[in-house]
């Protein structure tokens, strides 16, 4: 967790779920820090909006957000009731409520077909806290997730985008916008493992290339 102008800011590090059953199942969250042991919910108390960022990497996915008032103990709330993760169409979801913590649970979207879901997630005590452009805008589509082979990729600026959202999994992403010729390891934007930022972009004009070595993911939105 970071303090920026008297807002705390905090990006919360899920690892990877692959199902093992038809049942729901806890996503293991490393929090404050990626390197602290896995926990079975995101300690959010400090924490107003909460921004969640959902992927399935393999096969279609079920999950459910659940929310606790005791530190943890208990999950009764049912932030998110049960909504479809699909292969190819992220879904982002905006927490406003204030709460304890937060626990995510998946499940296959057909029995015995199991997947593997990502999950970023971030939050702030202050809904319109600029991270170094704007957070606090209208989501606009266009979002995706990068898989990346060690070659440059573009990605599609929607018309009405004012900045875009890049979080990283797996490895560090390099990037350029409107750069000329492709993106590299030696590209000027860089954005290390597990981290999140913001950009402003020009809708519809700006280009918007990355790098990164086989293996590792970008995940991105873009905002107004």
């Amino acid at each position: 967790m970071e303090i920026l102008a008297g807002v705390a800011v905090d990006h919360s590090t899920w690892d990877d779920k692959l199902t093992s059953s038809d049942d729901y199942s806890d996503v293991s969250c490393h929090w404050p820090y990626s390197s602290s042991p896995s926990g079975s919910y995101w300690n959010c108390e400090c924490l107003g909006v909460k921004t969640l960022y959902f992927t399935a990497i393999t096969n279609d996915l079920r999950v459910q957000i659940l929310g606790s008032l005791d530190e943890g103990i208990t999950f009764p709330i049912v932030i998110e009731s049960e909504f479809a993760v699909l292969v190819g169409t992220p879904v982002l979801k905006t927490i406003n409520s204030y709460l304890n913590a937060i626990k995510i649970q998946v499940k296959p979207a057909v029995a015995g077909v199991h997947g593997t879901l990502s999950v970023i997630g971030s939050g702030a005590s202050s809904p319109g806290i600029d991270l170094s452009v704007q957070t606090a805008g209208i989501h606009v589509g266009g979002g995706g997730m990068i898989t990346h082979n060690s070659t440059s990729q573009t990605i599609a600026v929607p018309p009405t985008a004012n900045s875009v959202r890049l979080a990283t999994k797996g490895g560090v992403t390099n990037f350029g916008i409107d750069l000329v010729g492709d993106a590299s390891a030696s590209s000027p934007g860089y954005i290390p493992e597990e981290c999140v930022d913001y950009y402003p972009v020009t809708g519809g004009i700006s280009v918007l290339k990355v790098f990164g070595v086989t293996g590792a993911y970008l995940f991105y939105y873009f905002l107004r």
